[in-house]
């Protein structure tokens, strides 16, 4: 996606963060056949740098397949970043409602037309960072998933929710 995207989009540069899972040769050799400085691999990153990564992307892919609950994502969407995953994530649900993002299926051609049109379209790319940056204070964040569960708790005893 990125090699395809890279000759196409001649200003943006692209970032690979994450552990290798076994891969590392491999990756390292596509990019290497690739000769695209434009295209990097860094690796992992530290817990304390995430943020830096994140502040720096323009859009947060993941890739990955059947990904329950990608921590990246909800970092990514708390930051105003629109994201794309793919439709076995676990968050797909959540992005594709709330329009904060892309769902695409596990193809490469599918991944990089919708990279392709958040590149493209920078106000689109804004509206869904936007969106998902919502989605995450309004029901991921702790106040949000804390006061869903004490209405789940208290329906379930029948005990009305007392005033803070």
């Amino acid at each position: 996606m990125a090699v395809a995207l890279a000759r196409s989009h001649p200003d943006v540069t692209f970032t690979l963060v994450g552990p290798d899972e076994g891969e590392g040769a491999a990756v390292d050799a596509l990019l290497r056949e690739a000769g695209e400085p434009r295209i990097r691999w860094i690796g992992p990153a530290r817990p304390e740098e995430t943020s830096t990564h994140i502040a720096r992307a323009s859009i947060s892919v993941l890739p990955s397949v059947d990904e329950p609950f990608p921590m990246s994502v909800l970092e990514s969407m708390a930051h105003g970043r629109p994201v794309v995953v793919t439709d076995t994530c676990g968050l797909a649900p959540l992005v594709e409602r709330a329009g904060a993002g892309i769902v695409v299926g596990e193809d490469d051609q599918s991944l990089t037309a919708a990279v392709r049109r958040l590149l493209d379209d920078p106000a689109l790319a804004t509206d869904t960072g936007r969106r998902g940056r919502a989605l995450v204070s309004d029901e991921l964040s702790m106040g949000a998933v804390a006061d869903r569960l004490e209405t789940i708790y208290r329906s379930t005893t029948g005990a009305s929710k007392r005033s803070r």
